[in-house]
């Protein structure tokens, strides 16, 4: 056991005051005085006596308010993760919580069985889940956001999804549940690789436009298929976020031309108390027009700060980017500004 830990992996560092990467250690230490713990069990052997015992300290832990949850077994079974979940179910006063299953193929009811689980933390306020490479479809997003719907009070939630299969369907019913948690402020979504098409950025976009406080948005939905007509939906919904201060959307390969950009332009120079942008756009099919125009709509931004572009790579010509750096000069008000644009043809 350690005295500070610091979770690495998250974009806000948040600090626990006992760390454990031995599961016997954490079972016999005293369970009743944590508030804030990590446990990281990515290099232990999680069999089933193992895991039972997770649970049953975890249960335990009645004062638990920051909860750490770091695994990865190509091994763990459904059984175990229903057994993991009874545990952490226990926990009703936890006001923070991170789980990171990494590369375990928890599949679908893995998922919903975790998610029910959460679903009874009603404290929660900040929630973040790193799935990765689990085999989930729709099924699971679908559980998960039924339960997370239920989380009046969450403010703050982070999702990552690279490497499954969600689709359209998985965000739309992900979308339709949480646009019940009202209080939400902070979004993270990183849906990269899996198979999303325009329907799901419209999707994605709808459920953005329903949430009233939100402040920050980060979406990283890299190779997948959204094209021109995707990004249009999604920046028409996200211009109705006129509490929105920091958007970051990274849509690396996505098949998007210039006329999704400019719409993304129209679009963003709604949201008249962003601050911060930064948007990725590398490995498209964007023209020099399309980069001019949508600077052009960000020259209006009178509150902008922070703006960073990354059109790396384009499939089409970019040509001369000059113009492009003249009209975003024009906008007094920006403090630092990057536009990327190396390798294009």
């Amino acid at each position: 056991m350690g005295p500070i830990c610091s979770y690495k992996k998250i974009k806000n560092t948040i600090k626990c005051n006992n760390y454990f990467d031995d599961i016997q250690q954490f079972i016999n230490s005293n369970l009743r005085t944590h508030q804030r713990i990590s446990l990281n069990f990515k290099s232990c052997y999680l069999s089933q006596e193992n895991v039972s015992g997770i649970a049953t300290a975890l249960s335990n832990c009645q004062n638990l308010q920051t909860l750490i949850l770091d695994i990865e077994s190509k091994r763990i079974c459904f059984d175990r993760i229903s057994i993991l979940s009874s545990g952490l179910e226990q926990c009703t006063n936890l006001q923070t919580l991170i789980i990171d299953i990494e590369d375990c193929l928890i599949q679908d009811e893995g998922l919903i069985k975790i998610s029910r689980s959460i679903e009874k933390c009603v404290a929660i306020q900040q929630l973040k889940l790193f799935l990765r490479n689990n085999g989930l479809g729709p099924k699971g997003i679908s559980g998960l956001g039924s339960s997370l719907g239920k989380l009046k009070i969450l403010e703050s939630l982070e999702l990552q999804f690279l490497g499954n299969d969600q689709k359209a369907e998985g965000m739309t019913s992900l979308g339709s549940s949480l646009s019940n948690c009202l209080s939400l402020k902070i979004l993270d979504i990183e849906m990269s690789y899996n198979q999303l098409n325009q329907q799901a950025a419209q999707n994605l976009g709808s459920l953005v436009a329903l949430l009233p406080y939100l402040q920050d948005l980060s979406l990283s939905l890299g190779l997948n298929n959204i094209g021109d007509d995707g990004l249009s939906n999604l920046a028409q919904n996200i211009s109705k976020c006129i509490t929105l201060q920091y958007f970051q959307l990274n849509l690396f390969e996505n098949n998007i031309g210039s006329s999704g950009v400019i719409a993304l332009g129209d679009n963003l120079q709604k949201c008249l108390n962003l601050q911060k942008l930064n948007l990725t756009l590398s490995n498209n099919y964007i023209s020099c027009r399309g980069l001019t125009n949508l600077c052009s709509f960000l020259v209006g931004e009178t509150s902008l700060k922070d703006l960073n572009l990354n059109f790396s790579n384009q499939k089409e010509i970019l040509g001369e980017s000059q113009d492009a750096y003249l009209k975003l000069e024009k906008n007094s008000n920006l403090e630092n500004f990057t536009l990327e644009l190396k390798q294009n043809h």
